[in-house]
């Protein structure tokens, strides 16, 4: 949806000025790559990495009758620990140049008295 309709960009003082399909595009990438850098099989990652993979591994070893499993507890710290991490790789509020994004929305944008080289910003998404 949001590579059909864009997302919106937004300047400095969060005044949106249109949906971009550029800006879009970006931010699915960024995402992709923090979610297969988390290597979540939930997210339906095409990267086989090691945690997930890993986690399974442990998960077939803990028994509900034992209370301890060191490789358990750390197959849990770093799950909550990776996911804030990966997320935090890119900033939430991404930045983008007037003249990155496509034709008709920089024309309206440059139109309206703003620069090609001025940084506009979008929301990415987790």
């Amino acid at each position: 949806m949001e590579l059909d309709s864009g997302i919106p960009v937004l300047d400095s003082e969060g005044r949106r000025l249109g949906d971009s399909t550029a800006a879009a595009k970006r931010a699915i990438g960024q995402v992709v790559f923090s979610r297969i850098l988390h290597g979540n099989p939930r997210d339906a990652d095409p990267a086989n990495t090691d945690e997930p993979a890993g986690a399974v591994r442990l998960s077939s070893q803990i028994s509900l009758v034992r209370r301890s499993n060191p490789g358990a507890t750390l197959c849990g710290a770093f799950l909550t620990f990776a996911t804030p991490m990966c997320c935090a790789l890119f900033p939430q509020m991404a930045s983008v140049r007037v003249s990155a994004l496509e034709a008709p929305l920089r024309g309206s944008i440059v139109k309206g008295g703003r620069k090609p080289d001025e940084v506009l910003y979008y929301n990415k998404g987790l």
